[in-house]
């Protein structure tokens, strides 16, 4: 398979991007505002648990799409979401580059590798354009700061772009005009003496 073209992947997944957007904020939210995690002490068990429900709303959100539209191919302890059968993605956790953080197996290295041969592909999954959609949390980890769109050739990033915030969310700042003040009348303008006068005013 080729290397993932940004120009073609983007008008694909263009349509989906609020929905995949939504798939991972709600995932987050429901582990943040979850009690049973204050009984985790590792990120790991976060990551994987966050993931567990980033597939579930997944699942919920596209399975009523036609099947040629968006396919959830089911994976090793993962999903895939192929788009138009053109595109598949992951869903996972990003480090600040925006790269997925995987276990090394030979499955999770053939999805990243353009170059794979097509039979060390999970089973199902077809050779198309493959990327990554990646969160990436602030620097409290409270919430998603950003959703990315990662392409990859094993460990280099080749090209990424937000989907999450969207334009529309972020608030534009208004700029009031400022309105140009017109030049003050001669009679209106206060004189202020100058020294001198007043010196021989005094000396007089």
């Amino acid at each position: 398979m080729p290397l993932p073209i940004e120009g073609s992947i983007r008008p694909v997944l263009r349509p989906y991007e609020e929905r995949i957007g939504n798939v991972i904020t709600r995932a987050w939210d429901v582990w943040f505002k979850s009690t049973s995690k204050r009984t985790f002490a590792y990120r790991r068990v976060r990551a994987s648990a966050v993931h567990e429900l980033m597939v579930r709303e997944a699942r919920r959100e596209f399975e009523r799409d036609r099947p040629r539209d968006v396919r959830v191919i089911e994976g090793p302890e993962t999903i895939y979401l192929q788009f138009k059968e053109a595109v598949v993605i992951r869903l996972k956790k990003g480090n600040r580059r925006g790269l997925g953080q995987n276990n090394p197996t030979q499955t999770s290295l053939a999805f990243i590798t353009p170059s794979a041969d097509v039979h060390e592909l999970p089973l199902g999954l077809p050779n198309v354009q493959r990327v990554d959609v990646t969160y990436i949390l602030n620097k409290l980890e409270t919430r998603i700061e950003q959703v990315l769109v990662v392409a990859r050739d094993g460990g280099k990033r080749l090209w990424k772009y937000g989907i999450f915030p969207r334009a529309a969310e972020v608030a534009p700042i208004t700029v009031l005009p400022i309105r140009p003040k017109a030049p003050a009348r001669p009679d209106e303008v206060v004189r202020v003496p100058s020294r001198r006068r007043d010196e021989k005013k005094d000396a007089g």
